[in-house]
Protein backbone atom coordinates (compact mmCIF):
# COMPACT_ATOMS: atom_id res chain seq x y z
CA UNK A 1 0.00 0.00 0.00
CA UNK A 2 0.91 3.63 -0.43
CA UNK A 3 0.34 6.87 0.91
CA UNK A 4 0.62 10.14 -0.47
CA UNK A 5 1.83 12.55 2.10
CA UNK A 6 2.28 10.23 4.76
CA UNK A 7 6.39 9.36 3.46
CA UNK A 8 8.26 12.35 2.22
CA UNK A 9 8.45 14.95 -0.72
CA UNK A 10 4.84 16.61 -5.88
CA UNK A 11 5.02 18.96 -6.70
CA UNK A 12 5.75 21.32 -3.48
CA UNK A 13 5.73 23.79 -1.13
CA UNK A 14 6.91 26.69 1.26
CA UNK A 15 7.15 29.48 3.84
CA UNK A 16 9.67 31.76 3.53
CA UNK A 17 12.22 31.16 6.35
CA UNK A 18 16.04 31.48 7.18
CA UNK A 19 18.34 30.12 5.57
CA UNK A 20 20.82 30.53 8.19
CA UNK A 21 20.29 30.24 11.99
CA UNK A 22 17.46 29.33 14.50
CA UNK A 23 14.31 30.80 14.98
CA UNK A 24 15.75 33.49 17.74
CA UNK A 25 18.83 34.32 15.46
CA UNK A 26 18.53 38.35 13.92
CA UNK A 27 21.37 40.85 13.14
CA UNK A 28 20.95 44.41 12.55
CA UNK A 29 22.42 44.17 9.02
CA UNK A 30 22.40 46.69 6.21
CA UNK A 31 24.65 45.42 3.82
CA UNK A 32 23.59 44.57 0.75
CA UNK A 33 24.55 43.46 -2.48
CA UNK A 34 23.48 44.50 -6.32
CA UNK A 35 21.62 41.75 -8.33
CA UNK A 36 24.42 41.82 -10.86
CA UNK A 37 27.57 41.17 -8.29
CA UNK A 38 25.70 38.55 -6.63
CA UNK A 39 25.64 36.98 -10.20
CA UNK A 40 28.81 37.08 -11.24
CA UNK A 41 30.98 36.97 -7.72
CA UNK A 42 28.94 33.48 -6.56
CA UNK A 43 29.25 30.32 -8.02
CA UNK A 44 26.31 27.80 -7.89
CA UNK A 45 27.01 25.45 -4.91
CA UNK A 46 23.99 23.70 -3.26
CA UNK A 47 24.20 22.35 0.50
CA UNK A 48 24.71 18.45 0.80
CA UNK A 49 22.81 15.85 3.32
CA UNK A 50 23.70 13.04 4.61
CA UNK A 51 20.19 11.49 5.54
CA UNK A 52 17.01 12.56 4.88
CA UNK A 53 15.30 14.63 8.10
CA UNK A 54 11.74 12.90 9.31
CA UNK A 55 10.25 16.27 9.24
CA UNK A 56 10.25 15.76 5.51
CA UNK A 57 6.91 14.15 5.61
CA UNK A 58 4.70 16.93 7.46
CA UNK A 59 6.09 18.87 4.68
CA UNK A 60 4.93 16.57 1.95
CA UNK A 61 1.70 16.51 3.71
CA UNK A 62 1.11 19.75 3.09
CA UNK A 63 2.46 20.07 -0.39
CA UNK A 64 -0.10 17.31 -1.48
CA UNK A 65 -2.89 18.62 -0.07
CA UNK A 66 -2.27 22.40 -1.72
CA UNK A 67 -2.16 20.31 -4.45
CA UNK A 68 -5.42 19.02 -4.27
CA UNK A 69 -6.52 22.78 -3.23
CA UNK A 70 -5.45 23.79 -6.43
CA UNK A 71 -7.18 21.29 -9.13
CA UNK A 72 -9.87 22.37 -6.84
CA UNK A 73 -9.26 25.54 -7.83
CA UNK A 74 -8.47 25.34 -11.37
CA UNK A 75 -11.82 23.03 -11.91
CA UNK A 76 -14.07 25.63 -10.95
CA UNK A 77 -12.20 29.06 -11.91
CA UNK A 78 -10.12 28.81 -14.75
CA UNK A 79 -11.10 29.32 -18.49
CA UNK A 80 -10.21 28.83 -21.72
CA UNK A 81 -9.66 31.85 -24.24
CA UNK A 82 -12.85 31.57 -25.36
CA UNK A 83 -14.30 31.80 -21.59
CA UNK A 84 -15.30 28.01 -21.20
CA UNK A 85 -14.02 26.22 -18.52
CA UNK A 86 -10.96 24.01 -18.80
CA UNK A 87 -11.91 20.40 -19.52
CA UNK A 88 -8.24 18.88 -19.75
CA UNK A 89 -5.07 20.22 -17.79
CA UNK A 90 -2.22 19.05 -16.52
CA UNK A 91 -0.41 21.06 -14.39
CA UNK A 92 3.08 20.77 -11.66
CA UNK A 93 1.96 21.89 -7.81
CA UNK A 94 5.85 20.75 -7.42
CA UNK A 95 7.16 23.77 -9.96
CA UNK A 96 4.22 26.12 -7.76
CA UNK A 97 5.47 25.41 -4.59
CA UNK A 98 8.91 25.85 -5.66
CA UNK A 99 7.94 29.17 -7.07
CA UNK A 100 6.27 29.99 -4.20
CA UNK A 101 8.82 29.20 -1.58
CA UNK A 102 11.33 31.05 -3.31
CA UNK A 103 9.09 33.72 -3.52
CA UNK A 104 8.36 33.59 0.04
CA UNK A 105 11.71 34.17 1.34
CA UNK A 106 11.19 37.71 0.83
CA UNK A 107 8.71 37.96 3.00
CA UNK A 108 8.06 39.19 6.36
CA UNK A 109 5.40 40.00 9.27
CA UNK A 110 1.86 39.04 8.15
CA UNK A 111 2.76 37.92 4.95
CA UNK A 112 5.82 35.37 5.96
CA UNK A 113 3.01 34.11 8.75
CA UNK A 114 0.55 33.89 5.85
CA UNK A 115 2.75 31.30 3.87
CA UNK A 116 4.09 29.74 6.69
CA UNK A 117 0.26 28.17 7.04
CA UNK A 118 0.03 26.95 4.27
CA UNK A 119 2.96 24.33 4.86
CA UNK A 120 1.77 23.52 8.41
CA UNK A 121 3.73 26.24 10.18
CA UNK A 122 6.75 24.24 10.24
CA UNK A 123 9.56 25.43 11.75
CA UNK A 124 10.31 28.43 9.62
CA UNK A 125 14.05 27.90 9.82
CA UNK A 126 14.37 24.46 8.11
CA UNK A 127 11.84 24.97 5.57
CA UNK A 128 14.31 25.13 2.30
CA UNK A 129 16.12 22.42 4.33
CA UNK A 130 13.76 20.34 4.10
CA UNK A 131 12.65 21.27 0.39
CA UNK A 132 16.12 20.71 -0.80
CA UNK A 133 16.72 17.60 0.80
CA UNK A 134 13.49 16.34 -1.08
CA UNK A 135 14.09 17.93 -4.26
CA UNK A 136 17.64 16.53 -4.37
CA UNK A 137 16.75 13.59 -3.99
CA UNK A 138 14.39 12.96 -6.46
CA UNK A 139 16.52 14.53 -8.91
CA UNK A 140 19.72 12.31 -7.57
CA UNK A 141 17.53 9.41 -8.73
CA UNK A 142 17.28 10.19 -12.24
CA UNK A 143 20.51 11.22 -12.45
CA UNK A 144 22.17 7.47 -11.13
CA UNK A 145 19.48 5.12 -11.55
CA UNK A 146 20.39 3.34 -14.97
CA UNK A 147 16.50 2.47 -16.05
CA UNK A 148 15.67 6.22 -15.05
CA UNK A 149 18.35 8.36 -16.07
CA UNK A 150 17.93 11.62 -17.24
CA UNK A 151 13.87 10.90 -16.80
CA UNK A 152 13.00 13.76 -14.61
CA UNK A 153 14.35 16.88 -13.71
CA UNK A 154 13.57 20.27 -11.37
CA UNK A 155 14.93 23.58 -12.58
CA UNK A 156 14.84 27.09 -10.70
CA UNK A 157 16.46 30.32 -11.83
CA UNK A 158 16.11 34.01 -10.55
CA UNK A 159 16.05 36.72 -12.64
CA UNK A 160 16.51 40.62 -10.65
CA UNK A 161 16.74 43.85 -11.53
CA UNK A 162 20.10 45.40 -12.84
CA UNK A 163 21.98 47.51 -10.22
CA UNK A 164 18.88 46.28 -7.63
CA UNK A 165 19.73 46.06 -4.11
CA UNK A 166 18.95 43.19 -1.75
CA UNK A 167 20.63 41.40 1.35
CA UNK A 168 22.97 38.80 0.56
CA UNK A 169 21.25 36.42 3.07
CA UNK A 170 17.89 36.34 0.75
CA UNK A 171 20.13 35.96 -2.45
CA UNK A 172 22.24 32.65 -0.72
CA UNK A 173 19.57 31.06 -0.11
CA UNK A 174 18.16 30.01 -3.43
CA UNK A 175 21.62 28.60 -5.15
CA UNK A 176 22.26 26.84 -1.89
CA UNK A 177 18.69 25.13 -1.47
CA UNK A 178 17.14 25.19 -4.75
CA UNK A 179 20.25 24.93 -7.23
CA UNK A 180 19.07 28.29 -8.91
CA UNK A 181 20.72 30.29 -11.15
CA UNK A 182 20.74 33.90 -10.26
CA UNK A 183 20.53 36.05 -13.61
CA UNK A 184 20.45 39.98 -13.89
CA UNK A 185 18.32 41.87 -16.44
CA UNK A 186 17.22 45.57 -16.95
CA UNK A 187 13.50 45.43 -16.47
CA UNK A 188 13.84 49.05 -16.39
CA UNK A 189 15.73 49.92 -19.59
CA UNK A 190 15.17 46.64 -22.18
CA UNK A 191 11.99 45.57 -20.61
CA UNK A 192 11.72 43.72 -24.60
CA UNK A 193 14.74 41.93 -24.46
CA UNK A 194 14.19 40.99 -20.44
CA UNK A 195 10.57 39.76 -21.61
CA UNK A 196 12.28 37.88 -24.43
CA UNK A 197 15.06 36.24 -22.42
CA UNK A 198 12.31 34.93 -19.93
CA UNK A 199 10.47 33.48 -23.23
CA UNK A 200 13.30 31.78 -24.45
CA UNK A 201 14.00 30.11 -21.07
CA UNK A 202 10.34 29.08 -21.22
CA UNK A 203 10.47 27.50 -24.54
CA UNK A 204 13.81 25.76 -23.63
CA UNK A 205 11.58 23.58 -21.34
CA UNK A 206 8.74 23.54 -23.39
CA UNK A 207 10.22 22.43 -27.43
CA UNK A 208 9.00 26.29 -28.16
CA UNK A 209 5.56 26.39 -27.12
CA UNK A 210 4.87 28.97 -23.97
CA UNK A 211 4.74 33.10 -23.92
CA UNK A 212 4.92 35.74 -21.74
CA UNK A 213 3.07 38.23 -22.38
CA UNK A 214 3.78 41.65 -22.97
CA UNK A 215 1.97 43.23 -20.13
CA UNK A 216 3.57 40.10 -17.07
CA UNK A 217 6.84 42.29 -17.26
CA UNK A 218 5.72 46.10 -16.28
CA UNK A 219 8.34 48.95 -15.59
CA UNK A 220 8.29 47.99 -12.05
CA UNK A 221 9.68 44.50 -12.45
CA UNK A 222 12.38 43.74 -9.32
CA UNK A 223 12.37 40.14 -8.87
CA UNK A 224 11.38 37.05 -11.23
CA UNK A 225 11.62 33.75 -9.78
CA UNK A 226 10.46 30.44 -11.97
CA UNK A 227 10.52 26.74 -11.51
CA UNK A 228 10.23 23.99 -14.51
CA UNK A 229 9.11 20.30 -13.24
CA UNK A 230 10.20 17.93 -16.57
CA UNK A 231 10.10 14.58 -17.05
CA UNK A 232 10.78 11.84 -19.99
CA UNK A 233 9.33 8.46 -19.07
CA UNK A 234 8.74 5.15 -20.45
CA UNK A 235 5.85 3.05 -18.95
CA UNK A 236 6.86 0.10 -17.05
CA UNK A 237 4.42 -1.62 -19.17
CA UNK A 238 4.64 -0.23 -22.92
CA UNK A 239 1.27 -0.56 -25.01
CA UNK A 240 1.99 -2.26 -28.11
CA UNK A 241 1.16 0.49 -31.26
CA UNK A 242 -0.49 -2.37 -33.29
CA UNK A 243 -3.14 -3.00 -30.69
CA UNK A 244 -4.10 1.07 -31.02
CA UNK A 245 -7.73 1.21 -32.24
CA UNK A 246 -9.85 4.13 -33.16
CA UNK A 247 -11.99 4.97 -30.23
CA UNK A 248 -14.45 7.55 -29.00
CA UNK A 249 -14.33 9.76 -25.95
CA UNK A 250 -17.53 11.34 -24.34
CA UNK A 251 -16.37 14.66 -22.82
CA UNK A 252 -16.99 17.32 -20.06
CA UNK A 253 -19.18 19.15 -22.95
CA UNK A 254 -21.18 16.04 -23.53
CA UNK A 255 -19.74 15.60 -27.01
CA UNK A 256 -18.78 12.32 -28.41
CA UNK A 257 -14.79 12.76 -29.76
CA UNK A 258 -12.44 10.80 -31.57
CA UNK A 259 -9.23 9.10 -30.49
CA UNK A 260 -6.64 6.35 -30.57
CA UNK A 261 -7.22 4.15 -28.15
CA UNK A 262 -4.08 2.47 -26.87
CA UNK A 263 -4.87 -1.50 -25.46
CA UNK A 264 -2.96 -3.95 -23.83
CA UNK A 265 -3.80 -7.01 -21.04
CA UNK A 266 -1.77 -7.27 -18.33
CA UNK A 267 -1.03 -7.40 -13.87
CA UNK A 268 -1.58 -3.57 -12.66
CA UNK A 269 -2.33 -2.34 -9.50
CA UNK A 270 -6.14 -1.82 -10.04
CA UNK A 271 -9.20 -0.86 -7.71
CA UNK A 272 -12.67 -1.25 -7.83
CA UNK A 273 -14.20 1.42 -5.02
CA UNK A 274 -18.05 1.61 -5.52
CA UNK A 275 -18.12 1.83 -9.29
CA UNK A 276 -14.57 4.58 -9.42
CA UNK A 277 -12.18 2.10 -11.27
CA UNK A 278 -8.62 3.18 -10.54
CA UNK A 279 -5.30 1.75 -12.04
CA UNK A 280 -1.79 2.83 -11.00
CA UNK A 281 0.61 2.38 -13.77
CA UNK A 282 4.27 2.97 -12.83
CA UNK A 283 6.80 4.66 -15.13
CA UNK A 284 10.67 3.56 -15.79
CA UNK A 285 11.84 1.98 -12.66
CA UNK A 286 8.48 2.57 -10.58
CA UNK A 287 9.76 5.59 -8.97
CA UNK A 288 7.30 7.65 -10.49
CA UNK A 289 4.19 6.25 -11.35
CA UNK A 290 0.37 7.61 -12.75
CA UNK A 291 -2.52 7.36 -10.88
CA UNK A 292 -5.67 6.92 -13.15
CA UNK A 293 -9.39 7.69 -11.35
CA UNK A 294 -12.07 6.71 -13.26
CA UNK A 295 -15.58 7.33 -11.92
CA UNK A 296 -18.75 6.60 -13.55
CA UNK A 297 -19.99 8.86 -16.12
CA UNK A 298 -22.73 10.16 -13.51
CA UNK A 299 -20.85 10.38 -10.66
CA UNK A 300 -17.44 12.21 -11.70
CA UNK A 301 -18.44 15.70 -10.97
CA UNK A 302 -19.48 14.72 -7.57
CA UNK A 303 -16.24 12.55 -7.50
CA UNK A 304 -14.21 15.24 -8.32
CA UNK A 305 -15.84 17.53 -5.93
CA UNK A 306 -14.94 15.32 -3.11
CA UNK A 307 -11.69 14.80 -4.09
CA UNK A 308 -8.95 14.99 -0.99
CA UNK A 309 -6.10 14.11 0.58
CA UNK A 310 -8.01 11.32 2.43
CA UNK A 311 -9.69 9.89 -0.30
CA UNK A 312 -6.92 9.71 -2.77
CA UNK A 313 -4.97 8.04 -0.03
CA UNK A 314 -7.70 5.49 0.22
CA UNK A 315 -7.68 4.38 -3.45
CA UNK A 316 -4.08 3.99 -2.62
CA UNK A 317 -4.79 2.12 0.43
CA UNK A 318 -6.88 0.02 -1.80
CA UNK A 319 -4.79 -1.17 -5.04
CA UNK A 320 -3.94 -4.11 -5.46
CA UNK A 321 -2.12 -6.33 -8.53
CA UNK A 322 -5.23 -7.91 -10.96
CA UNK A 323 -4.89 -8.82 -13.99
CA UNK A 324 -7.43 -5.93 -16.18
CA UNK A 325 -7.44 -5.09 -19.66
CA UNK A 326 -6.50 -1.31 -20.22
CA UNK A 327 -7.91 1.25 -23.11
CA UNK A 328 -6.46 4.33 -22.54
CA UNK A 329 -6.55 6.97 -25.32
CA UNK A 330 -3.37 8.92 -26.30
CA UNK A 331 -2.99 12.41 -24.53
CA UNK A 332 -1.65 15.56 -25.22
CA UNK A 333 -2.34 18.88 -23.70
CA UNK A 334 -0.72 22.93 -23.31
CA UNK A 335 -2.42 24.82 -20.39
CA UNK A 336 -1.43 28.50 -19.72
CA UNK A 337 -3.03 30.74 -17.19
CA UNK A 338 -2.10 33.31 -14.55
CA UNK A 339 -2.19 32.11 -11.12
CA UNK A 340 -1.49 35.11 -9.13
CA UNK A 341 -4.84 34.62 -7.72
CA UNK A 342 -4.55 31.19 -6.87
CA UNK A 343 -1.76 31.89 -5.00
CA UNK A 344 -3.99 34.15 -2.81
CA UNK A 345 -6.95 31.48 -2.04
CA UNK A 346 -4.20 29.04 -1.57
CA UNK A 347 -4.04 31.21 1.36
CA UNK A 348 -1.28 33.84 0.83
CA UNK A 349 -3.78 36.22 0.85
CA UNK A 350 -1.43 39.55 1.55
CA UNK A 351 1.44 38.93 -0.96
CA UNK A 352 -0.63 40.17 -3.90
CA UNK A 353 -2.11 43.41 -2.24
CA UNK A 354 0.61 46.39 -3.05
CA UNK A 355 -0.86 47.87 0.30
CA UNK A 356 -0.03 44.42 2.35
CA UNK A 357 2.30 43.14 1.19
CA UNK A 358 5.72 42.72 3.42
CA UNK A 359 8.62 41.28 1.52
CA UNK A 360 11.38 43.93 3.62
CA UNK A 361 13.96 40.42 3.90
CA UNK A 362 14.80 40.67 0.19
CA UNK A 363 14.84 45.02 0.58
CA UNK A 364 12.83 47.06 3.07
CA UNK A 365 12.77 50.05 1.40
CA UNK A 366 11.39 48.57 -1.62
CA UNK A 367 7.22 48.36 -1.39
CA UNK A 368 7.31 44.76 -3.47
CA UNK A 369 4.53 42.72 -3.95
CA UNK A 370 3.43 39.86 -6.28
CA UNK A 371 2.35 41.20 -9.57
CA UNK A 372 1.99 37.91 -11.63
CA UNK A 373 2.08 34.55 -11.10
CA UNK A 374 1.73 32.32 -14.35
CA UNK A 375 1.65 28.83 -15.35
CA UNK A 376 2.36 27.04 -18.67
CA UNK A 377 2.60 23.28 -18.98
CA UNK A 378 2.80 20.71 -21.94
CA UNK A 379 2.04 16.63 -21.70
CA UNK A 380 1.91 14.21 -24.18
CA UNK A 381 1.67 10.58 -23.91
CA UNK A 382 1.42 7.67 -26.01
CA UNK A 383 2.42 3.60 -26.22
CA UNK A 384 5.60 4.29 -25.14
CA UNK A 385 5.58 6.40 -22.48
CA UNK A 386 4.83 10.19 -21.26
CA UNK A 387 6.38 13.68 -21.46
CA UNK A 388 5.36 16.08 -19.99
CA UNK A 389 7.47 20.20 -18.49
CA UNK A 390 5.36 22.31 -16.28
CA UNK A 391 6.77 25.81 -15.26
CA UNK A 392 5.73 28.40 -12.73
CA UNK A 393 6.85 31.90 -12.59
CA UNK A 394 6.42 34.84 -10.19
CA UNK A 395 7.40 38.31 -10.36
CA UNK A 396 7.54 40.62 -7.64
CA UNK A 397 7.09 44.65 -8.71
CA UNK A 398 8.38 47.42 -6.88
CA UNK A 399 7.00 51.12 -5.80
CA UNK A 400 6.78 54.22 -8.04
CA UNK A 401 10.47 55.17 -7.62
CA UNK A 402 12.34 53.52 -10.76
CA UNK A 403 15.56 51.92 -8.35
CA UNK A 404 14.39 53.54 -4.81
CA UNK A 405 18.00 54.39 -2.78
CA UNK A 406 19.16 51.83 -0.16
CA UNK A 407 18.32 53.63 3.41
CA UNK A 408 16.62 51.64 5.49
CA UNK A 409 15.08 52.68 9.28
CA UNK A 410 17.34 52.89 11.33
CA UNK A 411 17.59 50.28 13.38
CA UNK A 412 16.24 47.81 11.05
CA UNK A 413 16.17 43.66 11.80
CA UNK A 414 17.08 41.26 9.72
CA UNK A 415 15.92 37.68 10.99
CA UNK A 416 17.70 35.28 9.12
CA UNK A 417 16.36 33.15 9.58
CA UNK A 418 -1.01 -7.33 -2.85
CA UNK A 419 -3.35 -10.13 -3.56
CA UNK A 420 -3.71 -12.70 -6.37
CA UNK A 421 -5.64 -11.78 -9.45
CA UNK A 422 -9.41 -12.61 -9.87
CA UNK A 423 -9.77 -14.99 -12.67
CA UNK A 424 -12.03 -12.42 -14.21
CA UNK A 425 -10.38 -9.73 -15.74
CA UNK A 426 -12.11 -6.58 -15.57
CA UNK A 427 -12.08 -4.37 -18.58
CA UNK A 428 -11.26 -0.45 -17.94
CA UNK A 429 -11.62 1.69 -20.40
CA UNK A 430 -10.94 5.48 -20.53
CA UNK A 431 -13.65 6.17 -22.55
CA UNK A 432 -14.57 9.65 -20.59
CA UNK A 433 -13.54 11.61 -18.06
CA UNK A 434 -10.91 10.87 -15.56
CA UNK A 435 -8.57 12.33 -13.12
CA UNK A 436 -4.51 11.99 -13.33
CA UNK A 437 -1.85 12.25 -10.83
CA UNK A 438 1.97 11.29 -11.18
CA UNK A 439 3.14 10.83 -7.86
CA UNK A 440 6.86 9.61 -6.04
CA UNK A 441 6.30 6.27 -4.99
CA UNK A 442 8.95 6.39 -2.72
CA UNK A 443 8.57 9.81 -0.84
CA UNK A 444 4.52 10.38 -2.05
CA UNK A 445 4.68 13.66 -3.19
CA UNK A 446 1.99 14.59 -6.40
CA UNK A 447 4.49 15.85 -9.06
CA UNK A 448 1.67 16.48 -11.85
CA UNK A 449 -1.72 16.33 -11.63
CA UNK A 450 -4.96 17.11 -13.80
CA UNK A 451 -7.80 15.70 -15.66
CA UNK A 452 -8.71 14.40 -19.28
CA UNK A 453 -11.85 15.85 -20.00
Amino acid sequence: MRYIGNWILCILLMAAISCNGGDNSSTSNNDTIAIDSYASDHPLERETYASMDPEVNILVGSLNQMTLNLYALITNFDHDLNGFSVQSFLVSPYALATTMAMTSRGAGGETLSQFSQIFSDLDQTRIHRLFNQMDSELNNHFQTNAMDLNGFLSTTVVWGQSGYQVFPDFLSCFPKYYGADIQALDFLNAPVESRNEIEQWLWRQHGGNGNIPEEFIPHRSRLVFAADVSANLQWSHPFDSSLTAPGSFYGLDSLLSAVDMMKQTGDFEYANDNGTKIVDLPLGSGRLSMLLILPELDSFTDIETTLGLTVVNHYLANLQTTTIALSLPRGQNLYENNFAGHIQSLGALDAIDENTADFSRANPVDRLFLENARFTSTSEWDESGITFSSSAIALLKGDDDPLPPWNPPSGFIVIICCDDPPLAVPEVVFDHPFIVIVHDTVTGVITLIGRVG
